[in-house]
């Protein structure tokens, strides 16, 4: 039912459902304005302060909002895309647009059975590391996007090489939320991006109640809390 409900003009979209969930989506802000929509990522990467990236979310064939920046419009639905993390293709493969990824970085770190097929059969390839990317790949490519995700204030240099050179970019800033419904609900920003925001909308509900009766069961029915020490990969 979330996912079939219509949107409004200048609707705020986050990682809030329509159930009254609290979880939000902290950085990231989809708006919906007249003609458009307008993404508002926040504090992009550890240790930003009042950092936000604005993006136009334009249909293709679409006029420009008056006054755009065009270095802000990406014209959607996406064609093909590079994802610089693998949470990217997981979000991308539960839209069903897996076949949209042409490149990735850290493709040996794939789980996806369907999506290690296309990697096989050469549909997607590898693109490198950010700081050692394979730029000269990334033009044979012509992506109209690469989706990043930012570890420092580098990125976004990062990012404007590559607009340097006719490649769009976005920063994403999934893995900065704290509250895993948050970062669940990143997968609204690729459904605005393929066009699938009814799915996605879906997806979240669907995966919101499964997670808060998990979460309910837990809190009534468990006893034994063992202590657990937990890390980060760097």
């Amino acid at each position: 039912l979330t996912g079939c409900t219509s949107r409004n003009s200048n609707q705020i979209i986050t990682g809030e459902d329509k159930s009254g969930s609290v979880h939000v989506s902290e950085r990231l802000t989809i708006i919906n304005e007249n003609g458009y929509r307008k993404v508002v990522i926040s504090d992009p990467w550890q240790g930003a302060n009042n950092v936000r990236h604005e993006y136009l979310l334009v249909s293709h064939g679409s006029p420009l909002p008056r006054g755009a920046d065009s270095s802000e419009v990406i014209f959607v639905p996406v064609g093909k895309i590079v994802c610089m993390s693998t949470t990217h293709v997981a979000m991308i493969e539960a839209l069903g647009k897996e076949t949209n990824i042409c490149g990735i970085s850290g493709t040996n770190f794939v789980f996806s059975e369907d999506v290690r097929r296309l990697i096989s059969g050469g549909q997607i390839s590898e693109v490198g590391y950010e700081g050692s990317m394979n730029n000269e790949l990334l033009l044979k490519l012509k992506p109209d996007l690469i989706m990043m995700y930012g570890v420092g204030n580098e990125s976004a240099g990062q990012a404007s090489r590559l607009e340097d050179i006719g490649i769009r970019v976005m920063i994403n800033a999934d893995y900065l939320e704290t509250d895993p419904l948050g970062k669940l609900g990143w997968i609204r920003l690729f459904g605005a991006l393929f066009d699938a925001e009814m799915l996605a909308d879906s997806i979240v509900a669907s995966e919101t109640a499964e997670y808060e009766k998990l979460r309910n069961l837990l809190e009534t029915s468990v006893t034994k809390r063992p202590k657990v020490l937990l890390g980060l990969p760097f």
